[in-house]
């Protein structure tokens, strides 16, 4: 054999050896096996119908977002102002905002990694009481003409809008 056949060998070899030794692009994953899927991103939320003035009670969905990622774990929510946390309800219907008055709602979601998403809120006012109109002075029998006030009182509503005679 000449010295380049057997130089030629002795790299070829050593290059295989060296390749084997240094896990050379090897992986215990067989090439049908996917690469492990990886999720960082936190979802997101969003409350249906959004925050608003109301005339009547609402039932909000909130909806979970993961895009690309595992997918959404759970979402916890609260009625009551407070910062929810993972002790708190978890959502798993309609929410329910029924009380006339001030409803703040927050939320946030887990997704199937971990990743939490910031706190968000939505705040709910409902006012499904009218307001009263009262005549002054009262409906009755007088002998001269009378100047009539009318005077509207929406309580703690959203006030008065226009009254009509």
């Amino acid at each position: 054999m000449n010295s380049k056949k057997v130089r030629l060998r002795f790299f070829t070899l050593l290059s295989l050896f060296l390749l084997a030794a240094c896990g050379g692009g090897s992986s215990s994953r067989s090439a049908d096996e996917p690469d492990e899927p990886t999720d960082s991103a936190a979802p997101s939320t969003t409350a249906s119908p959004a925050g608003g003035s109301y005339t009547a009670p609402q039932s909000v969905t909130l909806t979970c977002d993961d895009g690309a990622g595992l997918g959404c774990g759970s979402t916890y929510f609260t009625t009551d102002g407070n910062d929810p946390d993972t002790s708190s309800s978890v959502y798993a219907s309609t929410i329910s905002i029924s009380l006339d008055g001030t409803t703040v709602l927050k939320f946030f979601s887990v997704d199937g990694a971990g990743n939490a998403e910031p706190i968000s809120s939505a705040t709910y006012e409902i006012d499904s009481m009218p307001p009263s109109t009262t005549a002054s002075p009262a409906g009755g029998s007088y002998t001269a003409p009378q100047s009539v006030t009318l005077t509207c009182d929406d309580g703690a509503g959203f006030g008065c809008g226009s009254t009509y005679f």
